[in-house]
């Protein structure tokens, strides 16, 4: 099967009060399990100092419906795609979309636009070791019953 990848970031624009902010990630959340699961589409989500950091991987035709919708998404702005290239294999396969907790003590010098300009190498690693270090704060599993 031919699969592609998309990781990009944005700004939210979601507003900051905690009780807004959960249920707008809950209604994330449950469009991805509804959406992904029908799509092939697995990846992660991650929120730090109101960016939004998202990998998504699938077949490419369900994801480039993905990212037309993510485009036109009132819930953020400024998505600047980082990668968009095919893969041979999945990096996330058990998950529609885990949202995971990737946020690290302010660093001095540290801006929210590093998560634009830091390497997708790095990007990509800080979303992979949160997920082995199951620092998952939601999870729409792929299928349930998988392992």
């Amino acid at each position: 099967m031919s699969l592609k990848c998309i990781l990009y970031v944005s700004q939210s624009l979601i507003r900051a009060d905690r009780d807004d902010f959960r249920a707008a990630i809950s209604k994330i959340m449950m469009e991805s399990e509804r959406n992904n699961r029908a799509d092939d589409i697995t990846g992660v989500l991650a929120y730090d100092r109101g960016r939004f950091l998202q990998y998504i991987e699938g077949p490419p035709g369900p994801i480039g419906a993905l990212v037309d919708r993510l485009l036109g998404d009132p819930r953020h702005t400024n998505m600047t795609i980082r990668i968009d290239e095919p893969v041979e294999t999945r990096l996330f396969p058990k998950w529609s979309m885990a949202l995971l907790n990737i946020t690290l003590p302010p660093l001095p010098g540290y801006s929210v636009e590093d998560l634009e300009n830091q390497p997708v190498d790095q990007l990509l690693a800080r979303l992979q070791r949160a997920a082995d270090e199951e620092s998952i704060l939601s999870v729409a599993p792929r299928s349930w019953g998988d392992d």
